[in-house]
């Protein structure tokens, strides 16, 4: 009975510990006003540490767009407290984002090696090192890793896209 309270308690504290020391990843569209932005502009940001994918009505530090043609929104269009919804951006203003709660992926356009080049820049001035994973394939992927938090990465091209995909590492 003591072995299995002890075990318990192992396992409590590791589950605690591991929570704790998570990172997470996440979509952040709040600066883009679909009700006047013609394209979104994509960028990274570390908040704690949690590496989120934003969208914005500026260029930030990545040579990359997202559009639609929903963009922008009329007013009367879409009821704005259903823009709150994490999967808004793809149903009802057709941006190519997909999030859960491991994982966001985004279709950007812009020239594939600019912005590849452009990303891992991005990343290194967050103070996120990227070591790659299998060098020299269709789909560079990475392990990211900083004093915060550590993540998997990934970028292909796909046609005139560029595909980005970032998942918590636990």
């Amino acid at each position: 009975m003591k072995f299995r309270n002890v075990l318990i308690t192992l396992g409590l504290f590791s589950f605690i510990l591991g929570s704790a020391s998570a990172s997470g990843v996440g979509f952040d569209a709040s600066a883009l006003d679909v009700f006047e932005a013609e394209e979104a502009y994509v960028d990274f940001v570390l908040d704690g540490d949690t590496l989120l994918i934003i969208l914005d009505d500026v260029e930030g530090a990545l040579p990359a767009t997202m559009t639609s043609d929903f963009l922008p929104l009329e007013e009367d269009s879409v009821d704005e407290t259903l823009l709150d919804n994490r999967d808004a951006m793809a149903l009802y203003v057709g941006l190519p984002v997909s999030e859960d709660p491991f994982s966001v992926t985004v279709r950007v356009e812009g020239n594939h090696a600019e912005v590849a080049e452009a990303v891992l820049a991005r990343l290194a001035a967050l103070g996120i090192t990227c070591n790659e994973c299998f060098i020299g394939g269709p789909i560079a992927s990475y392990n990211l890793t900083s004093d915060v938090g550590s993540w998997s990465f990934s970028m292909y091209e796909n046609a005139a896209e560029t595909v980005l995909h970032i998942r918590a590492t636990y």
